[in-house]
C-alpha cells in the first residue's frame, strides 16, 4: 500500500524532511565545493560522510515510524 507523506503525523514528516535535507546537502557538496575539496580533502570527506550518514538514519527512522503507524488499527 503506497501512501503519501502528507498522510502521516507532523513528527514523521519533519524527520523525513531532515533526511531529505541531509541527503541533498551531502550530494550538493560534491557538486559545488570543489575548491574546498582540493584544499581540505579529509574535512570534506568527513563532512560529506556525516551528512550522508545522517540522511540514512533519518530516512530509516521515518520509514520505521510510517510502518508502525500503518500497522495500528
Amino acid at each position: 500500500m503506497c501512501r503519501n507523506i502528507r498522510d502521516y503525523d507532523p513528527k514523521t514528516r519533519r524527520i523525513w524532511a531532515c533526511g531529505n535535507l541531509c541527503l541533498s546537502t551531502g550530494l550538493v557538496l560534491s557538486l559545488y565545493a570543489t575548491s574546498f575539496e582540493h584544499r581540505h580533502a579529509d574535512a570534506f570527506a568527513a563532512l560529506r560522510g556525516f551528512f550522508m550518514g545522517m540522511a540514512i538514519v533519518f530516512l530509516f527512522w521515518s520509514s520505521r515510524r510510517m510502518r508502525s503507524l500503518n500497522s495500528r488499527p
